[in-house]
């Protein structure tokens, strides 16, 4: 059963840290996904499982659908050389996670609209 942040291979709290993490666009193609339907919104495996890439968020960007249905179980480095997107990916992935963050949107305590306007700092 999938839920208004995804599916359920990950928990709701760590895949909404993710997106908030990558502010909701893109990895590849830049492309804002925050007012996208959940199904166009997607997380992607860096190195993916299929060659031993795991689950943990140091290894999972957000990415559109096409762009995930593009790279497909293709690592980073083997689908683009382009710089600017290596550089945005291994930007997000140096960057932590706030799952303390995501659990008090996903509990109603703040408002992810809030979260998005930067009323609220990640």
């Amino acid at each position: 059963m999938s839920n208004v942040y995804g599916s359920k291979w990950i928990r709701r709290d760590k895949r909404l840290a993710i997106y908030l993490r990558d502010q909701f666009r893109c990895v590849y193609c830049n492309k804002n996904l925050a007012n996208v339907k959940a199904k166009f919104r997607t997380l992607d495996h860096v190195v993916p499982t299929a060659i031993g890439g795991g689950n943990e968020a140091s290894n999972l960007v957000t990415c559109c659908k096409r762009c995930n249905d593009r790279k497909s179980d293709k690592h980073l480095w083997e689908q683009t050389t382009d710089p600017i997107v290596t550089n945005r990916v291994c930007d997000a992935l140096e960057r932590p996670i706030n799952r303390a963050l995501a659990k008090a949107i996903l509990s109603g305590s703040l408002d992810l609209s809030d979260v998005l306007s930067k009323k609220i700092e990640v």
